[in-house]
């Protein structure tokens, strides 16, 4: 079995055990995958309730074990479904409740014995969705809800988010943070994000380009911004994905990395369902050993069984623990080949657009290489680092320079002309005789006219602002 789903996240309080198994008998009962029906899941809530129905089957697990010290209600279903191309799926849910805490766990796993035959897309279980919309979502964290919507935050809101990017909040599940561009759009669907990612992973969607400022004075710039996405890790990583015209393409990029980052968490023993089958092991075998001397004799066979099965179940788990290693050991070796960088620090310095910094060093290398001898090794490292790595669009950098064109060439009002910069990320000082511009947080600027100029004046002055400060 290959695992190709996890989620893990915890739900109100106020639910109980039997709410997730009634959400759960439904699910399965209306799945148009398998021949199962409510009659025949009326015992799903039963301890040690087994089924098995042509390609379906399913197994529970129920009782009250010592987890951390304290005793929690756990309640777990297995059920397996055999596809019509011979791929056997397996999903495991299992819940967990004590006072005031109740989190659940969704996994699923793929098995074909035929060859070529495989998943075509990594989906998410209908029923993540489910238990967060019918049950409710509980805090993750801090102040952190789990939701199938996004955050639509305020500017009241920025300690709040601030706090979320910089892992202050203790949150298990990441953080996907939507920036707005320059027309405060975002580059993504927010709405069809939160669905897509409910239950997996929170998403924050800035409410304009002025709180990209605030953040990254917050932040020490740790925030994206202008269309970007960035995926905030809660052990400090950050993944930033840079805005694209084909928002489904970002969107299926997004979905993906949190995917792949779920599958390498290992959820707690207590949320798997071999993990309840163990601890279930361990109780009867307190049982046992608690029982008078007299009466051990009987239950030596019975004692010496559950050990084996113990034992096998350790085994088993060992061997899921060695395939998840080698399964990570294999991620680290396909990303060490890959060429991301790394050689080059980045300056402690906020970028106007993203991909600022990679464009200009790429330019400047480029720029190096037709000074160089020809034929030297100086020259063929130059030129093999620049084929190994993908030449830069551009397209943000060109979308504000032709929007100066536009600025300036048509000749507004110089109030306008102001209103028009300030909203593409400019900052435009009006104390002189002539209005500066400049790039937040950053000391040089270019003087422009203060009355509408002709066609070359506003030719100049758009080659002056893109010379001095692109």
């Amino acid at each position: 079995m290959t695992k190709v789903f996890s989620s893990f996240f915890p739900l109100v309080s106020q639910k109980s055990i039997d709410d997730l198994v009634e959400l759960t008998s439904e699910w399965i009962s209306e799945s148009s995958h398998n021949d199962l029906n409510e009659t025949d899941l009326e015992l799903l809530a039963i301890d040690e309730f087994s089924l098995k129905k042509q390609n379906n089957s399913l197994i529970v697990i129920r009782g009250d074990y010592e987890v951390d010290g304290k005793q929690t209600e756990i309640w777990g279903v297995q059920y397996t479904n055999q596809t019509l191309q011979g791929g056997v799926y397996s999903t495991e849910i299992v819940g967990a409740r004590r006072k005031n805490h109740f989190v659940v766990s969704v996994s699923q796993s793929y098995h074909t014995q035929k060859v070529g035959n495989s998943i075509n897309q990594i989906k998410k279980p209908r029923i993540v969705s489910d238990i967060i919309t019918k049950l409710g979502g509980g805090y993750d964290g801090d102040f952190l809800i789990v939701r199938t919507n996004p955050n639509w935050v305020k500017d009241y809101d920025i300690e709040f988010v601030s706090d979320a990017i910089l892992n202050k909040s203790g949150n298990i599940l990441p953080i996907v943070y939507v920036s707005r561009d320059v027309n405060n759009w975002s580059s993504v669907n927010p709405g069809n994000l939160g669905i897509l990612l409910g239950g997996m992973a929170h998403v924050i969607v800035e409410p304009d380009r002025d709180f990209s400022h605030k953040m990254a004075k917050l932040t020490n710039r740790k925030n994206v911004y202008k269309g970007a996405v960035g995926i905030y890790w809660p052990n400090g990583g950050v993944y930033k994905i840079m805005p694209d015209i084909d928002s489904k393409k970002m969107q299926q990029e997004i979905f993906d990395r949190i995917i792949e980052s779920s599958l390498y968490f290992e959820l707690p023993s207590h949320m798997t369902f071999e993990g309840i089958k163990s601890l279930r092991t361990r109780e009867m075998i307190k049982k046992l050993r608690e029982k008078p001397t007299s009466d051990r004799v009987s239950s030596d066979p019975e004692l010496i069984n559950l050990l084996q099965s113990e034992l096998e179940e350790k085994e088993k788990s060992l061997k899921e623990k060695k395939e998840l290693i080698y399964q990570m050991q294999q991620r680290i070796a396909q990303i060490s080949t890959q060429q991301t960088g790394g050689i080059i620090n980045e300056p402690n310095l906020n970028e106007f657009h993203p991909g600022e910094f990679y464009g200009i060093i790429y330019e400047a290398i480029q720029q190096h290489a037709r000074s160089v001898k020809k034929g030297s090794r100086r020259e063929s490292i130059i030129n093999a680092f620049l084929e190994c790595n993908p030449k830069p669009d551009g397209s943000n950098k060109e979308e504000i320079i032709q929007s100066l064109k536009r600025i300036f060439k048509s000749n507004p009002k110089p109030n306008e002309v102001i209103r028009q910069l300030e909203q593409l990320g400019f900052e435009v000082n009006q104390s002189g005789k002539h209005p500066k511009v400049s790039i937040p947080e950053y000391p040089m600027s270019y003087t422009i006219p203060s009355t509408p100029s002709d066609q070359r004046g506003a030719e100049n002055t758009v080659n002056g602002i893109k010379n001095e400060l692109l």
